[in-house]
């Protein structure tokens, strides 16, 4: 405890705990205790050092960065120790080689290796998917599909307030004999429908495609459909996300899909 007693050195030790990390009160509330309390106590002349794992943009190491923009606001002096430096090495050599922190990249969110390897993290929305991880299709032909996919998120409503109904279809394709499979956006729908249109709209774009595989998300909305598509012969997965209803979660668990470089699209559905 500090209160009542100055300091002429506050060390701060990892201020957020994990649970923490995408909790917006809790980091507003890590930064409140700082301002109100080891701040507070500095004395003259005196000095902080916070030493964390970066979390996020609004941890408390981000929050000061930003105050110190102010003119007269403290001025940070910043050391980091990225996983992998500037220059392409390892920071610890001797300890994780390079190819071992490649691994832990890839088995990672984007985001947590941004953050808590790299000490860089980035806003939610920086974390999705970034324009240059796509791949331009730039042939004025389709590529030879080995399969294509359909897949379905629903909602039953036209309003304004409603979320839409989106269709994608994607092609599985080998660029050469050696590549690992790549997925090429071939279309992609997205509109607020009832259900009877997007009943038809999911016949139409079936019956376009003929893809082997169609897959709807075992939500409320999408069972009806299931059951309606299933009645006309369409091969329908359901598929229950193993990230549940987060959105950003979800689209973090893709990205180094994307970010690999076997993402593809069309040059006039990127543009779309």
């Amino acid at each position: 405890a500090i209160t009542g007693r100055g300091a002429d050195l506050l060390i701060i030790d990892d201020p957020h705990s994990e649970q923490d990390a995408l909790n917006a009160q809790a980091l507003e509330r890590a930064y409140e205790w700082y301002t109100s309390g080891p701040r507070q106590r500095l004395q003259p002349g005196g000095a902080i050092v916070v030493v964390m794992t970066r979390w996020n943009m609004k941890d408390l190491t981000g929050m000061l960065l930003r105050s110190q923009k102010e003119l007269k606001s403290d001025q940070w002096e910043i050391v980091e120790f990225p996983a992998i430096m500037p220059s392409g090495k390892p920071v610890w050599p001797q300890y994780w080689k390079l190819d071992e922190l490649e691994s832990v990249k890839a088995s990672l969110s984007v985001g947590k290796w941004n953050a808590q390897w790299m000490q860089n993290p980035t806003a939610e929305e920086g974390s999705l998917i970034k324009r240059e991880w796509w791949k331009i299709w730039d042939k004025g032909y389709i590529p030879p599909l080995q399969h294509i996919i359909q897949s379905y998120d629903t909602a039953f409503l036209k309003k304004e307030s409603a979320d839409y109904s989106a269709i994608t279809t994607w092609g599985v394709f080998y660029p050469d004999q050696d590549s690992p499979a790549n997925l090429i956006l071939l279309d992609a729908f997205k509109e607020r429908l009832e259900f009877p249109e997007l009943k038809k709209e999911a016949w139409e774009q079936y019956r376009y495609w003929n893809p082997e595989t169609v897959i709807i998300e075992s939500k409320a909305s999408g069972l009806p459909l299931t059951y309606e598509l299933r009645k006309m012969g369409i091969p329908v997965i359901n598929y229950t996300p193993s990230k549940g209803n987060d959105k950003h979660a979800r689209v973090n668990a893709v990205a180094p899909l994307f970010e690999s470089g076997v993402i593809w699209a069309t040059e006039d559905k990127f543009a779309e």
